[in-house]
């Protein structure tokens, strides 16, 4: 008798109809827009904190890490709506490969 699998059967929760559409676009077009992802607030403080990085730089350089110019950004790394659909797409086995 073969040992039962450490790997789950699935490793996705069920989906309901709505996610499954969201994660099938996700697969066919490799992009998602999650709507209502960040609050209006939220939308006027990046804003802010973005026109003030933009204005340390002298306007003339590309920002690439954000997340290390202002505190505001790191909301966006702990996003609800965001982190469902990356856990319906990506699964959610936790079990590190070794």
């Amino acid at each position: 008798m073969a040992s039962p699998s450490v790997v789950p059967a699935t490793l996705n929760v069920e989906l309901d109809h709505q996610l499954q559409q969201e994660v099938n676009f996700f697969l066919n077009w490799g992009y998602l827009v999650v709507d209502n992802a960040a609050t209006p607030e939220q939308i006027e403080s990046l804003r802010e904190a973005l026109d003030e990085s933009y204005e340390r730089h002298n306007k003339n350089q590309f920002i690439g890490e954000l997340l290390e110019e202002d505190d505001r950004f790191a909301f966006l790394l702990d996003n609800p709506p965001v982190l469902k659909r990356m856990e319906a797409i990506l699964g959610t086995c936790n079990s590190r490969i070794l």
